[in-house]
């Protein structure tokens, strides 16, 4: 079994370049495609998501707008997905979809969390939620 250290490694070293590809192309449904400095700081974003779930394993990760939706396109790549995810986490990591707002406690300490294991103070500063898709406004108090 691989320590935290090890997952933390093999996430940095995570090849994500398909799935960054993908995101910068259009789609047929006339969705815009991401810029390749949007699609960077949504991979960064992403790896920091993966990071978040394996130095926090019992709590509750929420990931941000632009991390879910990389998270959606490596989840599409079925065979890598399952591949990754028995490599660094020894088990496949579900997604969860939002159906409701319970998720607000979660995402309000994934960013307590954020700020502690990145060393990032987001005071002034938001992370979009991927449960309200909203600028993180419904988990201020």
């Amino acid at each position: 079994m691989k320590s935290s250290n090890e997952k933390i490694v093999a996430i940095q070293n995570l090849d994500l370049a398909n799935i960054a590809w993908k995101l910068q192309q259009s789609t047929s449904d006339g969705a815009q495609a991401w810029s390749e400095k949007q699609t960077e700081k949504a991979v960064e974003e992403y790896r920091k998501f993966l990071m978040l779930c394996i130095i926090y394993p019992e709590k509750s990760i929420v990931p941000t707008v632009e991390a879910d939706e990389v998270w959606h396109m490596h989840i599409l790549d079925t065979v890598k997905y399952h591949e990754d995810c028995n490599s660094i986490f020894g088990k496949y990591i579900h997604h969860i979809p939002a159906y409701q707002e319970v998720f607000e406690n979660e995402y309000s300490e994934t960013q307590i969390l954020y700020a502690e294991a990145f060393k990032v103070d987001l005071s002034g500063t938001y992370m979009r939620c991927s449960r309200c898709k909203r600028d993180g406004e419904c988990h201020r108090n």
